[in-house]
């Protein structure tokens, strides 16, 4: 039987920040970082719903396959160029990290509504027969006005359907949109990203939350870590978004700190 959500309740700016859960600090190794040394300290804090009940735990020996599937900012959107996306990033970092045998298959799609991104997992992400799956969506149902309640019961379903299949899950939240901070629909779907990651035991990265803390702790302008377009992360969150990234996955599949 799937859970009942509760009623969404809205959380303040701060709370949502305070979802950051656990620290996990790692040396940044990816090529083209452009984060200064204050950033990089803070994207190195991952936002994770401990303990990883929800993970599989895998030897470095063995290959790992992991599918990033989501939204423009996935296909890369925002980067000044491809290397600069997050999945560019991330993907370099793993092999540094982790194993030079992991394997990293980009799936991001413009546009993509996690209603999208369901419909199209059988060919995007079924077929490649995963360990892990990075889920990143939320910003275009905010965009497209899907109701919290929809969107909380699909993802629900999907990140389930995938556990049954024994792959493993990380979320990845909405982008930072400043004009939308304060809508209860934007905060809602927030929430129920969070909520997801919370009932199934699996790890969150939450963008929010990164770009709040690097905003409050350097005094920055809202507006600072957006692309020219005002949706898009730029390079130094895309850059923050793969060291959380990195530092989520190596976390949950138990790396010992340092390698």
């Amino acid at each position: 039987m799937k859970p009942a959500f509760p009623r969404i309740q809205l959380t303040s700016f701060v709370g949502l920040t305070a979802l950051l859960l656990v620290t996990v600090t790692l040396a940044s190794t990816g090529q083209g970082n452009v984060l200064t040394p204050q950033e990089t300290a803070i994207c190195g804090e991952a936002g994770t719903s401990a303990p990883f009940a929800g993970f599989r735990k895998l030897s470095v020996a063995a290959p790992l396959r992991v599918v990033v599937i989501g939204s423009s900012s996935t296909a890369g959107m925002g980067a000044s160029q491809p290397s600069l996306s997050y999945v560019s990033q991330f993907a370099g970092q793993l092999k540094t990290k982790w194993s030079a045998r992991s394997e990293v298959i980009n799936r991001g799609v413009g546009g993509d509504t996690l209603r999208d991104i369901v419909g199209r997992a059988p060919r995007d992400v079924l077929s490649l027969n995963p360990d892990v799956v990075v889920v990143q969506t939320g910003t275009n149902d905010v965009l497209q006005n899907v109701a919290v309640a929809d969107y909380a019961q699909r993802l629900q379903a999907f990140v389930q359907e995938l556990q049954r299949k024994n792959i493993s899950v990380i979320l990845i939240d909405n982008q930072y949109l400043p004009n939308r901070v304060h809508s209860a629909e934007y905060l809602g779907i927030q929430q129920a990203t969070h909520d997801v990651a919370r009932l199934n035991h699996a790890p969150l990265v939450s963008r929010f939350a990164l770009s709040a803390a690097i905003q409050t702790r350097l005094h920055l302008q809202p507006q600072a870590l957006l692309a020219d377009d005002q949706l898009h992360p730029n390079d130094v969150m895309h850059a923050c978004t793969a060291r959380a990234l990195t530092a989520t996955l190596l976390s949950a599949l138990g790396a010992p700190s340092g390698i």
